[in-house]
């Protein structure tokens, strides 16, 4: 599983918004499913 830092971009999402940390959870074709991370969670 691989983590990153991504940054959203769209409508209701500001330009100052800090990246958030995510996990991927599958890549499927073109899809790449996501979970955001708590700062809390235990790997």
């Amino acid at each position: 599983m691989m983590e990153l830092d991504v940054s959203i971009h769209g409508e209701g999402w500001g330009d100052s918004m800090p990246a958030l940390p995510v996990q991927v959870v599958r890549v499927q074709n073109r899809e790449v499913a996501i979970r955001i991370l708590d700062a809390c969670d235990d790997f």
